[in-house]
Formats: structure tokens, sequence, C-alpha cells
């Protein structure tokens, strides 16, 4: 899990968000990192979840240990 360490402030912010869609559409719109994301969700025929699975499966990641860190 410590691949995933990185991450923790992010997940934190859009735990704490009132809106997590608006907040993650505003990093989507204003971190040039974002333009990454992107093109990955596009290639996966628009599917985030999809995007994110085979990122996380590309990286060694257990995708389920990155879930848990939402609930």
């Amino acid at each position: 899990m410590s691949r995933i360490g990185n991450a923790q402030p992010l997940i934190n912010m859009v735990k704490s968000a009132n809106n997590p869609q608006a907040l993650l559409s505003q990093l989507m719109n204003s971190d040039p990192r974002m333009a990454e994301v992107n093109r990955l969700i596009e290639q996966s025929g628009g599917d985030p979840e999809k995007a994110f699975r085979s990122k996380a499966q590309e990286l060694g990641v257990d995708p389920e240990d990155i879930m848990r860190l939402f609930k």
C-alpha cells in the first residue's frame, strides 16, 4: 500500500469535500497533470472506473486497496 501513499492528500480532500464531483471537476480544469487523467479516461471509452482500474493494475496496485481508503 506504500505506492498509494502519495495519493492520500487528494483522497482526504475528496472525502472532506461537500461536493466531491465538483471538486474533481475543478481539479480537472485547473491542474495540468489532470490532462493525463483525461487521456486515460478517453482511452477507456469514457469510463473513469475502467481507466482507474487499468492504471492501478499497470502500476501493480490493487484497486480495492485504494477504494478502501475512501470508505
